[in-house]
């Protein structure tokens, strides 16, 4: 079957449809995410979350065979949002010592290098 009729079956309400269309494009939304994120929690959670939007918002796709950039469309606004957020909450006032001091802790060495 191919991913224009999964995704007007998807369109209809079939699961079996949607999770054939996660299997084959999972792999490459994760590795952009990951790529993007630099983090495997965050790109499943990222890949994850664009799915369920994904399932929320099919019925609105107008061209089916636009799927897969849709997706990617999709991923890339939500790892600019996840990037954002990470930027703002490193750039927090006294945030900068605490991941400082938190890091740096595990990397002492006495001198001499033991």
């Amino acid at each position: 079957m191919t991913i224009t009729q999964l995704v007007t079956q998807a369109q209809a309400g079939s699961r079996a449809a949607f999770g054939e269309l996660y299997e084959s494009l999972a792999g490459d939304l994760y590795r952009m995410a990951l790529y993007t994120l630099g983090s495997q929690q965050d790109a499943e959670d990222a890949v994850a979350d664009t799915f369920a939007e994904a399932w929320k918002g099919i019925k609105n796709l107008r061209e089916p065979e636009a799927f897969r950039s849709w997706m990617f469309r999709i991923l890339s606004a939500r790892c600019k949002r996840q990037v954002a957020q990470i930027v703002t909450r490193r750039n927090r006032p006294g945030q900068l010592l605490r991941n400082r001091r938190g890091s740096d802790a595990g990397n002492c060495h006495p001198p001499g290098g033991a």
